[in-house]
């Protein structure tokens, strides 16, 4: 699901969040201890203020029943938070997929609402980022 507010035009540097659902962050705002990420809301709330940009919201299926260990990652238990990781979708698979869905809104330059780095793979969908905007 694509969210767009105002002119996401290529010439302009639009304002983007690319990321998957997370119960436990985007409707209760927990967090494991030391890792900030921008919650939905807190990515809208942004946009609104910018008057323009682009949510980029992603399914996360959650096939293995994982519930369990996301709230033990959030306790801390490090070997939940591997278990959390093994089953989550490939970050290539997301980075491919959140750069399809730009590419076809006209995104081309961004500031990207996420903590700094690397994408090596987006400038094959001509996308540039510009600016990564740490969570608030």
């Amino acid at each position: 699901m694509a969210l767009t507010k105002g002119d996401v035009a290529s010439e302009n540097e639009t304002l983007v969040r690319v990321c998957q659902t997370e119960v436990f962050r985007d409707l209760l705002g927990a967090e494991p201890a030391g890792r900030k990420s921008w919650a939905l809301g807190d990515s809208l709330a942004k946009i609104e203020a910018e008057g323009s940009g682009v949510v980029v919201v992603l399914a996360n299926d959650d096939p293995h029943g994982e519930m369990l260990s996301h709230v033990r990652m959030l306790q801390g238990d490090d070997a939940a938070a591997r278990e959390v990781v093994r089953h989550s979708p490939s970050v290539h698979d997301t980075v491919g997929t959140g750069s399809q869905i730009l590419r076809d809104l006209g995104v081309r330059k961004m500031r990207l609402l996420s903590s700094p780095i690397k994408y090596t793979a987006i400038s094959g969908f001509d996308l540039e980022v510009s600016e990564f905007l740490d969570p608030v």
